[in-house]
Parts: structure tokens; C-alpha cells; sequence
């Protein structure tokens, strides 16, 4: 069976990461990978070249600034339906992960092709979720739009009851969580217009209401799980919070902060963390996604689930 995806990092000046935790750590079962360098300095690039070019691995500097553009890039340089981004702080432990995704994109093939623009995961992640558990809804995704009882905004066991048989195979999510995503790339090329005003923080939440914007859904794949660990960058000398350390002005390994805000603002008519705008700006997405998931409560599940054919 052909592989109907490539593996994708994006990298800034945290080679030793992608050294030292993923590729001695992940078994990628003979997926490709890509890595785009986001613009790190000089020596770390060398260094990236030369650990890239010695484990068969694509580097390619990225064409302009920022998560976006880097997937962009990837795309451009990658033969695959579908590319698979990671963070270098994730790592999947579902047994035989890649092979499995690859099956449920080669047995549900219309659906993953035609209808569905990211797919992301079911993630165990420290507070937020409890240990691991095959038929546990951990941290599924991002909710920016639709309603919680609580005022939530993630579709975490924290914040909300995700019963198993709701929620599982696939749900229609606003967007996944932004540490590992499968990207369709010709729906991508399509519908998306990248920009560089999100070097990380909002990036695939942009690309996600662009998706949304079009009638494209965006799923989480809840019998696939991941495990996120922050604290993994702290033995790296890479501040554990990406956001908290761009608050401060940690441009190094991250990007400015509050920018990203602005034009999310700006592009879509709402702030990013207020639900309150909303019902103010809704007629201007009629007959899309986004104005179904504005109308959408949680606590009543999904908004829609998805079987599929089996594994």
C-alpha cells in the first residue's frame, strides 16, 4: 500500500530536539519526512543541514516566515495527498500510529480527499487530561466558536464529559490541537491564503476558519493518541511555555506576541479569545461552518460524528 502521507517538522534553532527526542524516540515506519527550516541562525541551520542530510531527511529552508508558510512549503516540495506536521515535544502512542492513519486515509479515501481539511488527534496531556486510555477522550481540539456551559474553549475532559461513543471515530471540530495535524494538501492550495502574521500561535486555528469558512470540516481522529509533553524543551534550554516565553520577548525559538492577535481580529471580525462578539458578526458567515458552530452548544456533543470504515 502506498503511503499517502509525509511526515513534516517545522524547525527554529531546536535542532537538538529533533536529534535527541524525535528521531531517536519515534519509530516513523518508513514515512518520509520534511523538515522546514523557519528561519534559525546561521550555525543552527548547518546543524540541521547536516543531521537532516545524515538521516535521509528533506531540508528545505522555509519561503518566507512563520507555521504557515512553512506548511506551505512542505506542500510544494512533497508528492503526498496529505503531509502530517508534528511538534518536536509530541509523540505518538498508538501502536503502529502512522501505518493505522495511512489505513483509515486508504479505506475512507472520499471522505479524507473531498470533505475533511485538518485531522488532528487524541492527545494525553498533562494537566489537562488524565493518563492514557484507549477509550478515554483526553484533549481532542480547540473550540473558538461554539458554546460551553462553562465558557470553555477546548474540547478537553477538563472543561467538558466527551462520552467515548459520541465522540469516537471522528468529530467535527472548529479545529484540532495545534501540536500534531494531518493537512490535505490540495484542499489546502485551494481554499487556504497563508500569511506571515502567525509565525506559530494561531496559525492552524487561521487555517481551520478558512476551512470552516469554505464548508471544509476539520475532525479529530479519536482513536488515534498522542502524548504532549512540555517539559521536554526544558531539558533542552527551550522555555517549557512557547506562549509565555513569547510574552516576553523569546523571539528566538518562537515568534512575537499579540501581533497575531490583531490580525486575527482584523481577518475575522471577533477577538480570538471572546465568544461574546460572536452573534454580533454571524450573518457575515452565513451558510458556513463557522456560523453552524457559532449556533452549536457542547454539552449537547459534537457537531456531527463521523463513522468510518474499520482498520
Amino acid at each position: 500500500m502506498k503511503n499517502k502521507f509525509e511526515i513534516f517538522y517545522s524547525s527554529r534553532n531546536n535542532y537538538n530536539m529533533l536529534e535527541n527526542e524525535v528521531l531517536k524516540n519515534i519509530n516513523f515506519e518508513g514515512f518520509n519526512l520534511i523538515n522546514i527550516d523557519d528561519q534559525s541562525s546561521i550555525d543552527q541551520q548547518n546543524y540541521g543541514l547536516k543531521l537532516c542530510n545524515d538521516n535521509n531527511i528533506k531540508y528545505i529552508s522555509n519561503k518566507n516566515r512563520g507555521l504557515q508558510w512553512s506548511l506551505d512549503t512542505a506542500i510544494d516540495n512533497s508528492d503526498s495527498e496529505f503531509i502530517l506536521w508534528l511538534t518536536h515535544d509530541i509523540k505518538p502512542i498508538t501502536n503502529n500510529f502512522f501505518s493505522k492513519l495511512n489505513n483509515i486515509i486508504e479505506k475512507n479515501y472520499e471522505l479524507f480527499s473531498k470533505q475533511i481539511g485538518l485531522s488532528g488527534f487524541n492527545l494525553t496531556w498533562k494537566p489537562f487530561s488524565s493518563n492514557y486510555n484507549e477509550k478515554r477522550c483526553g484533549v481532542l481540539g480547540r473550540s473558538f466558536l461554539a458554546k460551553f456551559d462553562n465558557n470553555g474553549n477546548w474540547y478537553r475532559e477538563d472543561f467538558i464529559n466527551m462520552e467515548w461513543e459520541n465522540y469516537s471515530p471522528i468529530s467535527v471540530i472548529e479545529a484540532p490541537c495545534d501540536m500534531a495535524i494531518l493537512i490535505n494538501t490540495k484542499l489546502f492550495k485551494k481554499f487556504i491564503t497563508p500569511t506571515n502574521n502567525y509565525h506559530l500561535f494561531l496559525a492552524f486555528d487561521d487555517i481551520a476558519m478558512q476551512f470552516l469558512y469554505n464548508n471544509i470540516y476539520n475532525v479529530v481522529l479519536t482513536e488515534l493518541h498522542i502524548e504532549h509533553d512540555q517539559q521536554i524543551k526544558t531539558g533542552y534550554g527551550i522555555p517549557s511555555c512557547s506562549a509565555g516565553a513569547a510574552k516576553t520577548g523569546n523571539d528566538y525559538y518562537f515568534g512575537k506576541f499579540g501581533t497575531h492577535l490583531e490580525f486575527w481580529k482584523d481577518r475575522w471580525g471577533f477577538s480570538r479569545d471572546s465568544k461574546q462578539e460572536l452573534q454580533s458578526i454571524k450573518h457575515h458567515y452565513k451558510d458556513t461552518l463557522i456560523c453552524d458552530f457559532i449556533d452549536h452548544t457542547v454539552s449537547n456533543g459534537p457537531l456531527k460524528r463521523i463513522d468510518y470504515n474499520v482498520i
